[in-house]
């Protein structure tokens, strides 16, 4: 009995309602699921499309080093010194004096005591080639003996490749500037040497990639590898550490690597590896750099005049401004005066402790190390234009700028005849 037969007789009357719901549930399922479909979709073409997170990859990473290392290492030189000295009696800080104890450590020390004859002396260091022509950029404490700052008796310089050849070259001192312990050395070559690219020490961030190249414990061409840890690090309170604002590195720094470079991702000089921190004598997780901006300024004037030479008015202040006080005598800038030089150009001018600075050159002033730049670049016997605030009222002021060396020279640890015949967070300035 077919569907027709089925319909005729009275069981048709009992299927007909059962298919009618069938058929309706059908096309309700069939249209449910083609709305649900049509939504979904809808929701994830408005959805932006994640982007899937992708590590770097290790073989990348050590790729970039090798490729960084094998274009700087030819421009990294060992540098040895040696000195004849008369050993004196002295002896270094101990761990247990001073509130930091032995935290601050030079790269080259010297004899740790004794008292007898002249003997000879020997120091290890790194520099890097900044000129075709052999003019080398290292660290100051590394052309000079001891703290009297004197050049050592003799300096040389074995270049990278050289290490299976027993050629050296003599090295002369061109210029070193201890403020920011930098220095030039020159060697005399038959040929054109590869010569490092400068960096922009500003544009680096916390966290970026540096190697650091030199000859630690006289080890030659050796690469270490870290980040940026942190920028402006000042470790020396007064006029001494006054432009020595350091780069922070975890890349492993020791004893031989001052004078040598830190090196970006792009292979550029951005820092000269110039101290640690260690309470070993040896590499904490924690070393420091004069950035290349300081190092390019410096290197600069060394080259074309033989010294450096920076620009100071003879005060001394507060290098952080201490804002309730300024909110005290009226104004929300400045710099407040603590101390005036006798016989300085400041107190020529008239200016007295306890005045604020207020602008210079009409620049407003708002820490010492802006006051600082703006002096120390102002060609010596220039005058600058300041406004100051004395007992609530502002006045105008011409200042003569004098050689910061001739002013601070008992400070900076200058002798006399270092100064004799130069040009006429404390700060000095």
């Amino acid at each position: 009995m077919g569907f027709r037969d089925v319909m005729r007789n009275g069981n048709g009357r009992r299927v007909l309602p059962a298919l009618v719901i069938f058929l309706t549930l059908a096309l309700g399922i069939a249209l449910g699921t083609l709305v649900s479909q049509g939504v979904r979709a809808s929701k994830e073409e408005s959805r932006p499309a994640a982007v899937p997170i992708a590590l770097p990859s290790p073989a990348q990473l050590s790729t970039s080093f090798a490729a960084i290392a094998a274009n700087v290492e030819s421009t990294v030189v060992n540098i040895h010194t040696e000195s004849v000295i008369q050993v004196t009696r002295r002896r270094f800080r101990g761990q247990g004096e001073g509130p930091f104890g032995d935290l601050f450590e030079r790269f080259f020390g010297g004899p740790e005591g004794g008292s007898g004859p002249p003997s000879r002396q020997s120091n290890l260091g790194s520099g890097v080639i900044i000129d075709e022509k052999g003019y080398i950029l290292t660290n100051h404490h590394v052309v000079v003996r001891g703290q009297d700052g004197e050049v050592v008796d003799r300096i040389r310089v074995r270049l990278h490749g050289d290490e299976g050849v027993n050629q050296v070259y003599e090295a002369e001192v061109i210029g070193t500037d201890r403020e920011t312990d930098l220095a030039v050395i020159k060697i005399d070559v038959d040929r054109p040497l590869p010569h490092a690219e400068f960096g922009d020490s500003d544009s680096m961030r916390v966290g970026d990639w540096v190697l650091a190249v030199g000859s630690p414990f006289g080890l030659r061409s050796s690469v270490t590898a870290g980040i940026i840890s942190a920028k402006g690090r000042n470790l020396e309170l007064g006029p001494q550490g006054q432009f020595k604002s350091y780069i922070q590195t975890d890349a492993a720094i020791n004893p031989g690597n001052s004078g040598g470079p830190l090196v970006n991702l792009a292979g550029q000089v951005i820092g000269i590896n110039t101290a640690i921190i260690t309470r070993s004598r040896g590499y904490d997780g924690v070393g420091f750099a004069i950035p290349s901006k300081t190092a390019r300024n410096v290197y600069n004037s060394i080259i074309q005049t033989g010294r450096v030479t920076r620009g100071s008015i003879g005060v001394t202040f507060n290098g952080v401004p201490n804002k309730s006080l300024l909110r005290g005598f009226g104004v929300d800038h400045g710099i407040i005066i603590n101390k005036v030089e006798p016989n300085s150009p400041a107190e020529e001018a008239g200016l007295e402790r306890g005045d604020v600075i207020l602008t210079v050159e009409g620049e407003s002033i708002h820490d010492g190390d802006q006051l600082v730049e703006i002096i120390a670049g102002t060609p010596i016997n220039d005058s600058v234009a300041m406004e100051i605030l004395r007992n609530g009222k502002k006045k105008k002021l011409a200042v003569k700028v004098a050689d910061r060396s001739v002013l601070f020279a008992e400070e900076l640890g200058y002798r006399r005849e270092e100064v004799r015949g130069a040009p006429g967070a404390q700060g000095g300035n």
